[in-house]
């Protein structure tokens, strides 16, 4: 028999049927089916809030990424690279040379030679002159000085780059290095006569200083520098005038290390890319090792009076002249020639000196470049032409020139702006060369002296340098090629081990070079 249903029996079952349809069970009372719809409304909240993080995360990768792309890309676009550099000075031929074999066009010389204050008027856009849609200006400072008329514009899209800050060349006289400088461990004990007369006397009576060299105040490549022992009367005669330009009178290292009994200094190269709050710098991971050519024995005979140029200094423009017989001889060791890479110089000390260390050497060299090239950076009169140098991307190859003594310790000599980034002559310098262009180092048309056996290795450094500094302000190479792998950054104050590790891994590619 049907059970009885009755009218409410009936609306009681159409009620549960259509809570069940919406979710709701007998269990659930008015209150509690609130509270679940309240429920079920804050987790679609919820939902649309993660859904919405989402996409913003989704955004901002997008924009990253974007943005990461654009800074990746170089910053030049291939149709507007173009230089301009002094086509007559052979410091710029091999610049001039790699920036055409990377796609650049030559513009020519910077203005003309013969009214270098024309570039004034083509910077301003006067006289009928007018500026490449983009340029790098591969100059020296006193050419940088004139482009100061450029117009000015932000870095981020920079027009104009420019091969050198204004204020370096002050920054690295003998005299403006040695009052930087004179307080640290690698820079010998120096003296600025003739305000510091007094303090040289005292230092004097040291039997540790017999021997001193003195240095004129901004000359360069070795002229006027004369070594003396402290004995010597015309030594004494010269420091003990007092109305005479400022002078540096060096302690000598009588001790240097030599190989093949020829004494030699360790030209190294760094990039200097930002001065003050900005400064960067790199040093490259090899160098040139420049030689004299007669064999270092000091003794009073050859000093003072009786200076031998072609033992005692080891500059490249002094020995790499004609009539010097001794440059093509074959060599103790060394060979014809007075110029080898770095990593050769290493080898060879290597296998001679058991105090030689590549770690030791590596880790003193990077500290001794770090501090110099961040001193120079904050140079007063960097200082004074900050606003300038800010207008335009800049950059700067230094040489800083590094003695070694026989305990592989090493010592700065002197920093150089307008670094000769030239390459080495194919043949020894000709004094019967016919050439009217032929200059005291040579020229293209010597042959008669014989062959630089060490050119190709010698211009591999150079090349290297060139391209590596280029490839900083990342005109024409992606940010992930800005560094090269043989650039090591310059950390001034840099944690021990962090040193240590850098230190240890230019040791390898070093050891490398030679293999």
């Amino acid at each position: 028999m049907a059970p009885i249903v009755n009218e409410f029996s009936a609306e009681r079952l159409s009620a549960k049927k259509r809570r069940r349809e919406r979710g709701i069970t007998d269990a659930h009372t008015p209150k509690k089916v609130k509270k679940v719809v309240e429920c079920k409304n804050k987790s679609a909240n919820k939902e649309q809030q993660r859904s919405l993080k989402k996409r913003m995360r989704r955004n901002d990768a997008i924009l990253k990424r974007r943005e990461r792309e654009a800074s990746e890309e170089p910053r030049w676009p291939a149709r507007a690279r173009f230089f301009k550099s002094w086509t007559d000075d052979a410091a710029f031929d091999e610049v001039r040379m790699i920036l055409t074999k990377r796609g650049w066009t030559d513009l020519g010389d910077v203005c003309s030679p013969h009214n270098t204050k024309e570039l004034i008027d083509i910077a301003q856009c006067k006289n009928n002159h007018s500026l490449p849609r983009r340029c790098l200006w591969w100059v020296h400072e006193d050419d940088g000085r004139r482009l100061k008329h450029l117009p000015k514009e932000s870095m981020g899209n920079a027009r104009h780059c420019i091969s050198t800050f204004l204020g370096t060349n002050a920054a690295v006289t003998k005299v403006a290095i040695t009052e930087q400088l004179k307080n640290e461990a690698f820079y010998p004990l120096s003296f600025v006569l003739p305000k510091e007369l007094d303090e040289l006397q005292e230092a004097m009576k040291s039997k540790d200083n017999e021997w001193w060299i003195c240095k004129p105040r901004d000359d360069f490549a070795g002229q006027g520098i004369k070594v003396y022992k402290g004995t010597q009367k015309e030594f004494n005669d010269l420091i003990s005038i007092k109305k005479q330009s400022d002078f540096v009178v060096q302690k000598y290292i009588p001790n240097a290390l030599c190989i093949g009994q020829y004494k030699f200094h360790f030209r190294m190269y760094t990039v200097l890319t930002g001065v003050l709050d900005k400064y960067e710098a790199f040093l490259y991971n090899d160098g040139h090792a420049l030689f004299s050519t007669v064999k270092y024995k000091l003794d009073e005979s050859n000093v003072g009076n009786g200076f031998d140029t072609l033992m005692h200094l080891t500059n490249w423009s002094q020995n790499f002249v004609k009539n010097n017989e001794y440059l093509w001889e074959d060599k103790d060791v060394i060979g014809p020639g007075c110029e080898w890479a770095v990593s050769r110089a290493l080898h060879a000390i290597e296998k001679e000196n058991p105090k030689f260390s590549y770690e030791k050497f590596w880790k003193d060299m990077i500290k001794l470049c770090a501090n110099t090239m961040h001193s120079i950076s904050q140079w007063k009169r960097v200082k004074t032409l900050r606003a300038q140098n800010d207008e335009h991307p800049r950059f700067e190859n230094f040489g800083l020139d590094v003695l070694m003594d026989t305990d592989c310790n090493i010592y700065l000599m002197e920093a150089n702006t307008e670094v000769g980034l030239n390459s080495s002559m194919a043949m020894f310098p000709d004094e019967l060369c016919e050439n009217p262009l032929c200059e005291k180092n040579g020229c293209t048309k010597c042959y008669r002296r014989g062959k630089n056996v060490r050119a190709k290795e010698n211009n591999k450094v150079i090349e290297e340098v060139v391209n590596s500094t280029i490839n900083l302000m990342q005109l024409d190479v992606p940010y992930s090629k800005r560094v090269a792998s043989n650039f090591i950054p310059l950390i001034v104050d840099q944690d021990e081990k962090e040193l240590d590790a850098v230190a240890g891994k230019v040791s390898k590619m070093s050891r490398r070079h030679r293999k």
